[in-house]
């Protein structure tokens, strides 16, 4: 089974880098969508059909997780490590998760954000290990247009147990899991608010095991992106959007990983091609004492494709 998942998922990702961008002069990825929906809607349009597009429109939309760009999203984050005794350890996790929208109607798209991460881990007791991770993939469906610059999802998430070795599987539990996924975001003409929120059971056979009892666990794991972010220009923006987790297996405060965070990002070209890049640095105010984060680095390239369903 674990093959065959990896083998579905590289057709896909070979599917998605064939696709041949159409650029046009001037463009943009995030859009904080402004009050004319009218306009933010035909965006995509007149760039496909090779128009000159503002920058700063494009750079806008690409605030809005529902909207109906596609986005060829690269994220690395370099995490820190510290365990109970004080010893330091480095984890490097590369992502690939490209955003994909489908309209469903005039009134809503679908959006859906498969995750492929490529991971080196080390942790006490256990030499580094490097290979592929567990993918996870986001669906959730929306309205195609803010209401008074609100915009909603709705859906599932789910993790394929697609890491190379049980050491680089989420938790170490190399298990099938699912669950909701919601988000929701404030797209100002300067203020970008918002989340995601994402839980996933594990199901199935599970290669977690609970230290005190000695049992099998499952997977019972929430994620939770916080994004606030503000326009300094039309095509630049600071803030934050890490990612807090809570481990439902452990009591008290090792449940949690809190992270806080400062970065930003902006809008260029590269060739034709519009591409937004950032930066964040993120300290944990809350870990496992035993083995947990302190420090994380982010870098992240989002380059914005034609969408090949207009």
């Amino acid at each position: 089974m674990k093959m065959t998942s990896k083998t579905i998922l590289a057709g896909v990702i070979a599917t998605l880098v064939s696709v041949s961008p159409v650029w046009a002069d001037g463009t943009n990825t995030e859009k904080l969508v402004n009050n004319e929906s009218d306009a933010s809607q035909q965006v995509v349009p007149e760039f496909v059909q090779g128009e000159p597009e503002d920058l700063g429109e494009l750079a806008a939309k690409l605030n809005n997780p529902i909207s109906d760009l596609w986005m060829l999203f690269t994220q690395n984050d370099t995490y820190q490590y510290e365990d109970k005794a004080g010893n330091d350890y480095t984890i490097n996790s590369f992502k690939f998760q490209p955003v994909m929208s489908f309209g469903l109607s005039e009134d809503y798209n679908l959006i859906v954000r498969p995750v492929v991460q490529h991971l080196s881990m080390e942790a006490p007791g256990k030499k580094r290990e490097t290979g592929m991770g567990d993918t996870a993939v986001f669906a959730v469906v929306g309205p195609a247009t803010p209401v008074d610059n609100n915009i909603w999802g709705v859906g599932f998430t789910s993790l394929i147990p697609t890491a190379s070795k049980d050491f680089l599987s989420t938790q170490g539990a190399d298990q099938w899991a699912v669950g909701p996924a919601v988000t929701a975001f404030h797209l100002g003409d300067e203020w970008v608010y918002g989340g995601v929120v994402q839980h996933w059971w594990g199901m199935g056979d599970s290669k977690k095991m609970n230290l005190e009892t000695k049992e099998e666990e499952d997977l019972n794991l929430t994620d939770i992106q916080y994004v606030l972010r503000y326009r300094v220009t039309p095509t630049t923006q600071i803030g934050f959007g890490p990612n807090i987790q809570i481990d439902w297996n452990e009591s008290g405060s090792d449940k949690y990983t809190i992270p806080v965070g400062f970065g930003g990002d902006t809008m260029i070209k590269i060739g034709s091609m519009p591409v937004r890049l950032g930066a964040e640095l993120h300290y944990y105010v809350q870990q496992a004492d035993e083995f947990g984060p302190t420090w994380n680095l982010r870098f992240f390239a989002i380059p914005v494709i034609s969408n090949p369903m207009r």
